[in-house]
């Protein structure tokens, strides 16, 4: 800053000094023309004066050579004294100009106040945080924890089921002959995931959903289980689809029904241009061909309702059709897995609980509200004794390390997902 200074200084005194001498300069060269006729006019008064024969006119030229000579005399006077002037004026712009100390670096800033800035940016930052992280807790009305379940619903959490990545598989298009099985044809890998990863997390998912059911029903020989979601797209047909693979995989004897009558999920992914299922079951006119098997596991598959059956299914009362049907092939197998119907769009679940003997809830995590789910339970209490429990479908790992907290099962989440991949 001293340098700066200095630099400065000396380029407004540079400049001040070259027009003090310019203008000096000019009053020299006037000064000096002045002096010089001055000089010129006393001599030839003089020459004037030591003539002897002076003559009239001569004295009157005499006379005016004496004026003359006291104005360049006078006018001399004037200019001298200017050009001290400007002499005096040189001196005093120099000594204005003049440096008296040289300016020090400071320790530390004049302005602002750091101290007072710092203090002010910390209590304007934890507001600013307070607000934006109670908008989004205001904002964050879904399930996310398994706490959240608890509180909630007052229910388990059998499992938190993360996103499948499942590819469309090719399905060859042929015609079954006559008294030919008809075999399960899976559209999607994630719907027999648990057959391609036995050791994933989804799959031990759905083993603590058999664990829970045995649970909860150890004197029952065939056990009649739903899977149902608030809203649809959560991914029940998913989790019955592997479910029942599961039950398979165990050597249990189990059935899978398609009951979605409205808009099948498990159909179109199980069964390749199917004809024949639970239309014909409500018909009366199922014949046990119409049975899909599974070519290497005890699993049988009953196809929903297709496009042309839509108008027959809708006329028929599915209830005593689907409880008779359950009364009949009770014997024959271990577990029979429901597809259910969404809750919230259709009664047909409030209609059909009767004939199950439990129910597992697929949520979809961050994506259904606790408010709409707790008062779909509230509002249907036969149906909510019967909950087994729930599972959060569709959980993204990496956001879940945003919920977690201390000592819960979603703080430790990281290292299930390692144990699981190892």
């Amino acid at each position: 800053a001293s340098k700066y200074a200095e630099i400065y200084i000396s380029d407004q005194v540079g400049a001040k000094d070259e027009s003090i001498i310019r203008a000096r300069g000019a009053l020299a060269e006037e000064l000096e023309t002045v002096r010089q006729r001055s000089v010129d006019a006393e001599l030839a008064i003089h020459r004037f004066r030591t003539d002897n024969t002076l003559t009239k006119e001569t004295l009157v030229t005499l006379r005016q050579l004496e004026l003359e000579a006291s104005s360049l005399k006078s006018q001399y006077e004037q200019i001298l004294q200017q050009y001290q002037a400007s002499l005096q004026n040189l001196s005093i712009a120099l000594t204005e100009a003049r440096t008296i100390s040289e300016a020090p670096y400071p320790g530390r800033p004049s302005s602002p106040n750091s101290s007072l800035t710092l203090a002010f940016c910390v209590v304007l930052g934890g507001v600013v945080g307070a607000g934006v992280g109670g908008i989004r807790e205001y904002r964050e009305r879904f399930f996310r924890t398994t706490a959240q379940v608890r509180d909630e619903l007052g229910l388990q959490t059998l499992g938190m089921i993360p996103l499948l990545d499942g590819k469309p598989i090719r399905r060859n298009k042929h015609d079954r002959a006559a008294g030919e099985p008809s075999f399960i044809e899976v559209g999607n890998s994630a719907f027999n995931w648990v057959e391609q990863h036995p050791r994933s997390e989804f799959a031990e998912a759905m083993r603590t959903v058999k664990v829970a059911v045995d649970v909860e029903l150890p004197r029952k020989s065939t056990k009649v289980l739903g899977i149902v979601s608030c809203l649809p797209g959560e991914g029940k047909s998913l989790v019955a689809a592997n479910l029942a693979m599961v039950l398979a995989m165990q050597r249990c004897k189990t059935l899978l029904i398609d009951a979605d009558i409205h808009n099948p999920g498990l159909s179109p992914m199980l069964a390749n241009g199917w004809e024949r299922g639970l239309a014909n079951l409500l018909a009366g006119e199922l014949n046990p061909r119409d049975l899909l098997a599974h070519q290497s596991l005890p699993l049988r598959f009953l196809p929903g309702v297709n496009e042309s059956q839509q108008k027959l299914a809708n006329t028929m009362q599915p209830i005593e059709k689907m409880g008779d049907f359950l009364l009949k092939v009770g014997p024959m197998f271990n577990y029979v897995v429901v597809d259910l119907p969404p809750l919230a769009p259709v009664a047909d679940v409030r209609s059909f609980v009767q004939h199950l003997d439990g129910l597992v809830l697929v949520v979809e995590w961050g994506v259904t509200a606790r408010t709409f789910v707790r008062e779909i339970l509230d509002n249907n209490p036969i149906l909510a004794d019967k909950c087994l429990g729930v599972l959060l479908n569709k959980v993204d790992i990496k956001r879940i390390k945003r919920y977690q907290k201390f000592g819960s099962a979603e703080f430790y989440s990281e290292r299930y997902h390692r144990y699981y991949q190892a």
